[in-house]
């Protein structure tokens, strides 16, 4: 991934922006997408949860005996790969959260939202060899708690992405893309 280009991004003055921010660096041109700026989207103690199908179907990737099955590095390492120009070539989000559509839950305290929201997501990788692109697509349910360490000055953060697959569907979930693309 390059790292001297920067994509412009909404300040994560708002969870809602950081869900945005989300979504821009992963549609972002190939040349122009940005680890770093991806990873300033996460909390440091950030979890992904994958679908309980998703652990069945990669138990190599997705390890029960751990604490967390997957964390900030594991996600780092994630995003290196499904970022790389060389790697995927374009990604569009077809459904992602839309605020008159889904669901938001808002802690007692203010410091924790969580959207609950369907997602689909096209991939399109680098051509191989032959010219040949694949193309697949992501399908389930998405739901994303942001945290902000105060409302005076709230900086938000991904803290905990929970996967849910789509059983009514034969695409690929992001539990599932994190596991191929992790290894």
């Amino acid at each position: 991934c390059p790292s001297g280009q920067l994509l412009i991004l909404a300040e994560p003055t708002r969870p809602e922006f950081v869900l945005e921010n989300l979504r821009t660096v992963f549609e972002a041109r190939p040349q122009t997408r940005n680890l770093n700026q991806y990873m300033d989207q996460l909390a440091e103690n950030f979890a992904f949860v994958p679908d309980a199908e998703d652990i069945v179907l990669h138990p190599e990737v997705f390890d029960t005996g751990r604490d967390t099955l997957w964390n900030r590095e594991r996600e780092r390492r994630f995003a290196r790969v499904i970022l790389d120009p060389l790697v995927v070539q374009t990604v569009r989000f077809r459904r992602w959260y839309q605020s008159s559509k889904d669901e938001r839950i808002i802690s007692a305290d203010g410091l924790r939202e969580s959207y609950v929201f369907p997602y689909e997501v096209d991939f399109d990788r680098v051509p191989d060899e032959s010219g040949t692109t694949e193309m697949f697509t992501i399908e389930g349910r998405a739901e994303i708690s942001c945290v902000t360490p105060t409302l005076q000055n709230p900086i938000w953060t991904v803290e905990e992405w929970i996967d849910v697959r789509d059983s009514e569907s034969n695409h690929r979930s992001w539990g599932e893309v994190r596991a191929e693309f992790f290894r």
